[in-house]
Order: C-alpha cells, then sequence, then structure tokens
C-alpha cells in the first residue's frame, strides 16, 4: 500500500513544488519563462503554507492543490509569446493584421448577440419581455422606506453621502457603563482573534502567547459629518459573526490605532468575533 505521507514543512513543500515543475521547463526557450515558473511555484508554496493556519491564513477556506497549480502554470503560459514572428518569416506588420482580424472576430461576436427584433407578427423581442416583468415586479415592491419620517430623524444640514461611522475603543467592559450615549450606540460582546489589544493605548500589539482570542471592551460606534478620506494609518478590521469567516458571517468593520502598518495586520489575518464557538 502506497501512503503519502502529509507536508507541513516549507522547505519541502516547495522542493515538492519545484519536482512538479519539470515537465513544464522546456515549453520555452525564452530566457523569461524559468523565472516565471519557478515563481509561481514559490506562491503556490506560500499559498499551501498559510492554508494549514484555517481562517487565520485565508478567511474563506480552498484547497489550492495541484489543478490550482497546474493552472497557474498554463495561464502563464497562454500570456507568453512563444517566439518572434520574425524567426518563423513574417514581419511585425502581418502580426499587426493579425490582431485586427482578431479584433474584428471579437467586435463580430459582440454584434451578434445584440437584441433579436421581433418577428412579423409584431411578437415581443426576449428582452422586451425582461424588461416588462422587471418593471412589473419594481412595481408591486413596498416602498423602502418613508421619505418625511427620514427627514425628521435627519441632522440638520448633513448630507446622506457625507456621513461616516466612527469607533472608539474604549478602556471600559461591560458593567462599568451604565448610561447610554448622546449618540450612536455601544457594542460589547467582542472577540479579537490574530492580535491583542493594548488597554492603556487602544492600539494592537502582537498577540500573547497561547491566548485564541481576547475579550474587547466597549467599543463606541458614532457618525460625523465629514468629506475627509478615512487615515491611511488605521486598520479596517473585519467583524464575523462566526470563526468561519466567509462572505454570509461578515457583519462590518472597525478600525483601530496601529503602530505596524495596517497590512501587517491582514497578513496576520486580525478580526473580530461575536461568536467564538
Amino acid at each position: 500500500m502506497v501512503q503519502s505521507k502529509p507536508i507541513h514543512n516549507t522547505h519541502h513543500e516547495y522542493l515538492f513544488v519545484v519536482e512538479l515543475i519539470q515537465d513544464f521547463l522546456d515549453y520555452s526557450s525564452q530566457p523569461q519563462w524559468p523565472p516565471l515558473l519557478y515563481a509561481v511555484a514559490f506562491l503556490h508554496t506560500i499559498v499551501q503554507e498559510r492554508r494549514k493556519f484555517g481562517p487565520l491564513g485565508w478567511n474563506v477556506p480552498y484547497e489550492f492543490n495541484q489543478a490550482d497549480f497546474a493552472a497557474s502554470v498554463q495561464f502563464v503560459q497562454n500570456h507568453l509569446d512563444d517566439m518572434d514572428p520574425k524567426k518563423v518569416n513574417m514581419s511585425y506588420s502581418i502580426t499587426y493584421k493579425y490582431q485586427i482580424n482578431t479584433a474584428n472576430g471579437i467586435l463580430d461576436t459582440i454584434l451578434n448577440v445584440q437584441p433579436k427584433e421581433g418577428g412579423s407578427q409584431g411578437g415581443e423581442t426576449r428582452e422586451t419581455v425582461v424588461y416588462r416583468l422587471a418593471q412589473d415586479m419594481l412595481e408591486k415592491l413596498p416602498q423602502q422606506y418613508n421619505t418625511f419620517e427620514e427627514v425628521t430623524r435627519a441632522h440638520r444640514g448633513w448630507a446622506l453621502d457625507s456621513v461616516v461611522l466612527q469607533n472608539l475603543v474604549t478602556r471600559h467592559n461591560k458593567e462599568e457603563i451604565h448610561d447610554n450615549p448622546p449618540e450612536g450606540v455601544y457594542v460589547h460582546g467582542l472577540f479579537l482573534e490574530g492580535a491583542s489589544l493594548d488597554r492603556r493605548t487602544g492600539k494592537l500589539i502582537e498577540s500573547k502567547s497561547k491566548v485564541l482570542y481576547e475579550q474587547m471592551p466597549v467599543i463606541y460606534i458614532y457618525a460625523i459629518n465629514t468629506t475627509a478620506g478615512k487615515d491611511p494609518k488605521l486598520y479596517e478590521c473585519p467583524i464575523y459573526r462566526k470563526p468561519q469567516r466567509t462572505d454570509q458571517k461578515y457583519v462590518g468593520s472597525i478600525d483601530f490605532e496601529t503602530d505596524n502598518n495596517p497590512r501587517h495586520w491582514t497578513l496576520r489575518g486580525v478580526a473580530l468575533l461575536c461568536d467564538i464557538k
């Protein structure tokens, strides 16, 4: 019986992938081809290494198997010119003509999928039927909100396009908060994964040893009226309902101050969770 032993070392994983690309080395004689091939192999190795860390490595689970590696190599092959036109006794003007013919073929295909005219009996085209049905469904939908009620709740002088959510990470626990904020909401019960919080400064720091999740203090979320962009020094931390970080479980985001580049925490897979079970 043949048994395949799982590889848990980046070095051995890379050597394993390099063995797979030996058959591809003779695909092209261009000097750019081997570096491109080894770059794809190295990228695949890193992707595989991060995969074993679960949601911290990649928020959406995926195999990243040998078929994906082969598809990546094929993609590079398709975008690498095999040989100079002059080597097959063709001038560059012939190549230009070939490109024009290819573009014309694409345009002809687009024109062929344009709306077809109705029959001689005055029947509706497919596009007309779809448009009419869409209009009928739209008329049956209820009004999303009462405009007058929204006006009464609005801030005087605030435009909806310039309203931005802000947050403040407090030093207080839930039991220490007794009153509602004048505006906005207090949020509690979130857990931080992939990093720790410096309670004194409110900034992200490296996670503590053997601590998988850290309970957050109360976070104050409120709105401001501004047209200024977001501070690029802030880390936009995603919030998920469960540890499985899929699009269906995404809630929103919270901004954290940090002394590191925000990309540092992105690569760490730092996120907030509503539930850790």
